[in-house]
């Protein structure tokens, strides 16, 4: 008898518990291993039809078990952060931002679908490090076989993973590594033999990716890990961090200056907008106008560096050049408040946590869909309210917590039944309209990628069509202010031009704009843009040879030769055929200004 009743036990916990949350766990990884792309992808598309078949089916378990649902300080944190951003884009509606709104959203949905079904499906935090570490050694697998063989998404890489470039990549292999680390370290002989695979797998790939982020954040999680052993090494330790930083900076010396100077234009930008910020989506506006500010201010010569940034390069100055002080401070509560909730119930999850964030301060993490998964799964479920789970701790005290999802403790601490419908409803009220919205978009860039270059007049009605939904995507509004201007269409042309300024820091936006206004002979507006486009990027030499040309054309003789002077002893950041032939024809025109009698 009493063995028929733990067999009976051992099956409904089977069915409640195990194979729901293996599913969801399946789920999650199928989705973070698909491949990363730039725009919208399948991925994303599956997300959002599977994110209301999570939620309903966490209500419908909760509702059977009889379940509470309680608002943890985490889930409140990030209901008024959410809605301050989204607040703030309706009341400022300056930058284009749909792609940013509509995962927003999605994440949002994604949030609350995982806290109903954790709520109703109690999860122990070693699957979900599991999970982690699996994803990770796929990855590592991956690259590895890459190395081998080919098939690598970049043509200048040997290994990217599912990602477009190793540096993304990177993460998820120093995470593995750290957080096998962490459970090793208070794991069972027989557990550890299992956990060294994939951390050999993690650990050979990460110093072939060359991400110094990566080795960082790895460096830094292991330092978790072993606090209490390098504590007494610490100034030896030190000295040889700054020694190891000095190397990592000499290694990729310009990428590390271009990097350094996002960062002063954005503590620039938020000097200039400290509380609140410029607004959600100004980010790169906002970099290449303190960029011209200042190159206007000082020599240019210092500037060698700059680039066209695609990224912020650190997630905390993103926040904060767009969301102001109230934002960072957010930011990072939530951050200490989540790693703290993960340090206390599953240690491998908080210093996969630690080395994410290390991470996310040198490179854009959370810009990729698959990190973004993980860092919502594990907001979600340290925001649940469950039995603490001591996996990799130094002492692991016994789970004597009930995994119901109606324990006294929920109702304890206020939790009501009736919560979980109307909390049912929320993921599926998004997630269902998103579904659609994301169909939309992935269309209009599939149909974009059919015509990317084509400059047709033929195509200007469909440019149009799908200017609504690719108003926030530079390549597609440059192409589009192009073509017009190819039309003779100058001030159409420069309407997308200027829409292509508010979401890029690329200087031919200007330097369009400033072709524009020439043809239509506005020579004082023509040569703000050139000098403008010129400040952005100073190191660049295509903006001053406009600037001969238009003073060739406006008849400025004098302000032609001065600049073609300068075009000659300019030293640009790249050599190439083109800034030759562009230096040998500021010679000629030196040269045929020079002779008596001619005018140029």
């Amino acid at each position: 008898m009493m063995e028929t009743a733990m067999g009976t036990t051992d099956n409904r916990h089977l069915a409640e518990h195990t194979l729901p949350a293996l599913a969801l766990l399946g789920l999650l990884v199928w989705t973070v291993l698909q491949p990363v792309e730039a725009g919208w992808s399948g991925a994303d598309a599956l997300l959002a039809r599977a994110v209301p078949i999570v939620g309903t089916a966490g209500a419908a378990i909760a509702l059977w078990r009889r379940g509470f649902l309680c608002l943890s300080p985490t889930d409140r944190f990030i209901g008024v952060w959410l809605l301050a951003v989204l607040l703030r884009v309706w009341l400022d509606d300056g930058y284009p931002c749909h792609t940013f709104v509509l995962r927003t959203l999605l994440m949002a949905a994604l949030y609350t679908a995982l806290r109903l079904f954790f709520t109703a499906v109690p999860a122990d935090g070693r699957w979900l490090a599991a999970a982690v570490i699996l994803c990770a050694a796929w990855e590592a697998l991956l690259g590895m076989r890459q190395c081998a063989g080919g098939g690598s998404r970049h043509h200048m890489y040997l290994m990217t993973g599912t990602f477009q470039n190793p540096g993304p990549y990177a993460l998820l292999p120093a995470m593995g590594v750290v957080m096998c680390a962490q459970w090793m370290a208070g794991a069972g002989p027989r557990l550890r033999r299992l956990l060294w695979m994939p951390l050999l797998m993690c650990a050979a790939v990460l110093p072939a990716t060359w991400s110094r982020a990566a080795w960082v954040a790895a460096a830094a999680g292991l330092a978790a890990v072993m606090r209490r052993r390098w504590w007494r090494w610490r100034w030896p330790l030190a000295a040889l961090a700054l020694a190891a930083a000095a190397g990592l900076y000499l290694m990729k010396q310009g990428s590390a200056d271009g990097r350094a100077l996002i960062y002063s234009m954005s503590l620039r930008s938020m000097a200039q907008h400290p509380w609140l910020g410029s607004g959600t989506g100004s980010f790169f506006h906002q970099y290449a106008t303190q960029m011209a500010a200042t190159v206007q201010q000082t020599a240019p010569a210092g500037y060698d560096s700059a680039g066209v940034p695609e990224y912020a390069f650190n997630e905390l100055l993103r926040i904060g050049v767009e969301q102001g002080l109230a934002g960072m401070l957010m930011a990072v509560a939530l951050a200490a408040g989540v790693t703290w909730r993960l340090w206390r119930r599953c240690r491998p999850l908080a210093v996969g946590t630690v080395a994410m964030m290390v991470f996310a301060m040198f490179s854009y993490p959370l810009a990729l869909l698959p990190y973004q998964i993980i860092v919502v799964t594990m907001a979600a479920w340290a925001g649940t309210k469950q039995p603490v789970t001591y996996a990799g701790s130094d002492t692991a005290p016994s789970l004597n917590g009930r995994a119901g999802g109606g324990s006294s403790d929920q109702k304890k601490s206020g939790g009501r039944p009736w919560a979980i419908l109307p909390a049912a409803l929320l993921p599926v009220a998004l997630a269902l309209p998103l579904a659609g919205a994301i169909r939309e978009h992935r269309q209009a860039e599939q149909d974009y990628r059919m015509m990317a270059g084509m400059r047709d007049k033929a195509f200007t009605d469909d440019y149009y069509r799908l200017l609504p939904m690719l108003g926030d995507n530079p390549r597609f509004l440059f192409d589009f202010g192009k073509m017009l201007s190819d039309q003779e269409r100058w001030n159409d042309s420069n309407a997308i031009l200027r829409q292509g300024e508010r979401v890029s820091s690329d200087p031919m936006f200007c330097i369009v704009q400033g072709n524009n206004y020439r043809a239509m002979k506005a020579w004082a507006e023509a040569e703000a843009m050139y000098r403008r486009a010129f400040c952005i990027q100073p190191n660049r030499l295509y903006p001053l040879y406009r600037l001969m040309l238009l003073y060739e054309e406006a008849g400025q003789e004098d302000r032609m030769r001065d600049m073609a002077a300068t075009i000659l002893h300019f030293r640009p950041k790249v050599e190439s055929s083109a800034t030759r032939e562009m230096k040998e024809q500021a010679r000629r025109r030196l040269r045929a200004s020079e002779r008596p009698g001619l005018r140029v």
